[in-house]
């Protein structure tokens, strides 16, 4: 199920005016949607990705042209796990950067709390301090102020561990859970250069800076056909030998009229219903925008 924004709605209506009133057009396989792209981005020879997930696979594919992504030397990810842990991690770099910028210290010195934040769902002050001490040395705990400071790349910098920056890490310590190795205290990983065979061990945060120009870049996002110029929608909509089509199927005709009733119909028993399935219902935020 799609979350209904912009135009899936209006796609709803006209879904919903066939199945009522000619069941029979769906039967046969004779409706179809033409699917409009959702991004517009810079890729010269295909600068339409029809969703976010056409958007990540995109991504997907060119980083594992370039690069094998691992645990070790000894053990890359496969197909499967690499399109799971890129689609995943794509807005990490950015969600990093915009709690760095509004603590005003080092993104990575964020990623160290949040790291040691992941082992155990708890931080251990003394283990924290250890690694963060091992990767900036002028930094250290004082106590007095509960404070992290030092300084940072020639900058003076600190931060407290507040409640409030444990949750709003708390979405990007559940993804460094998900994805470190069962054998890791912390998520390491390493990038190998498939042409030159060049091999970097890095935090999730250092790797994926590294790829993210792999990403493409979002030149538009659609809001629907009207906001597309003439020639974008004639490529995308309207050109048998471009556009994107979606056959419309009745799976269970009997149960399809129950969901559409539910949806549709005006008794307190059918909004009492939509109201249950909403309250049941959750959207993986990733989707949000699809």
């Amino acid at each position: 199920m799609k979350v209904l924004i912009d135009g899936l709605f209006i796609r709803s209506l006209l879904c919903s005016f066939f199945f009522k009133l000619y069941p029979e057009i769906i039967e046969d396989k004779r409706l179809f949607i033409a699917e409009p792209p959702l991004y517009k981005v810079d890729d010269k020879k295909n600068p339409f990705a029809v969703n976010k997930e056409d958007y990540m696979n995109r991504y997907v594919k060119n980083v594992a042209k370039d690069y094998k992504i691992g645990y070790s030397e000894d053990e890359y990810m496969d197909d499967k796990r690499l399109i799971e842990f890129l689609s995943e991690t794509a807005a990490y770099v950015d969600d990093m950067l915009i709690l760095s910028q509004h603590y005003k210290v080092n993104a990575r010195l964020i990623e160290l709390i949040l790291e040691d934040l992941a082992i155990d769902n708890k931080i251990v002050m003394d283990r924290l301090i250890y690694n963060v001490s091992s990767e900036f040395p002028e930094m250290y705990y004082d106590e007095k102020d509960s404070l992290i400071k030092g300084i940072v790349d020639g900058v003076y910098q600190s931060i407290e561990i507040s409640d409030r920056l444990i949750r709003k890490g708390m979405p990007l310590v559940e993804l460094l859970q998900k994805f470190r190795h069962e054998d890791a205290v912390y998520p390491r990983f390493v990038l190998r250069n498939r042409s030159t065979g060049t091999l970097y061990n890095s935090s999730v945060l250092e790797l994926l800076k590294m790829v993210k120009k792999y990403q493409p870049k979002i030149e538009s996002r659609f809001k629907g056909l009207g906001e597309a110029e003439p020639e974008d929608l004639e490529i995308t909509t309207m050109n048998p030998n471009t556009r994107s089509l979606i056959r419309l199927y009745i799976s269970d005709i009997e149960n399809d009229m129950k969901v559409f009733q539910m949806l549709r119909g005006n008794s307190s028993q059918d909004a009492q219903a939509r109201k249950d399935m909403i309250s049941r219902y959750k959207i993986n935020r990733d989707m949000l925008d699809t």
